[in-house]
């Protein structure tokens, strides 16, 4: 996290997965990336900034769906 006295900059990974409900065995999942521009009005901190993307190859351009 990068941050000043007004502006915040905030990254992560989030895995999503599913499940069957009988047996519990995952059925897919995806890693997706984040990024959160922040600024500060008032004493609040509101999104200004939202970015969402998928990690891809390189080599193929493709996405990469099976990542972890």
């Amino acid at each position: 996290m990068e941050e000043s006295n007004t502006v915040a900059f905030i990254h992560c990974e989030v895995v999503f997965a599913a499940y069957t409900k009988e047996s519990g065995e995952k059925l897919r999942q995806i890693a997706n990336r984040f990024t959160f521009g922040l600024k500060k009005i008032g004493e609040s901190w509101v999104i200004a900034h939202q970015h969402s993307s998928l990690p891809i190859d390189m080599n193929t351009g493709k996405g990469m769906f099976h990542l972890r």
